[in-house]
């Protein structure tokens, strides 16, 4: 492997790291935020935002995973030839 793919797979990584943390912090933020909001919400509308939050955090996970495979696929293509 030469020194330009390992910088280049660094990079990779980080970025992936980057957007890991990216995506958690935002799914802390959108699950907590009916608890945090002032006025609080009522039962019922907390109930919808936290399954529309689960439903995109769920989403943005299987896309995120779906990137990832590719990459592997990609980089297993790569070190076959």
């Amino acid at each position: 492997m030469t020194r330009t793919q390992d910088a280049v797979r660094r990079h990779d990584r980080r970025r992936r790291g980057a957007w890991a943390v990216t995506l958690a912090v935002l799914g802390l933020l959108v699950f907590t935020w009916p608890f945090v909001r002032t006025p609080l919400l009522d039962i019922g509308r907390s109930y919808a935002h936290l399954l529309g939050a689960w439903a995109a955090v769920v989403a943005a996970l299987a896309l995120l995973g779906r990137a990832l495979a590719r990459d592997l696929d990609a980089d297993a293509e790569r070190r076959d030839g």
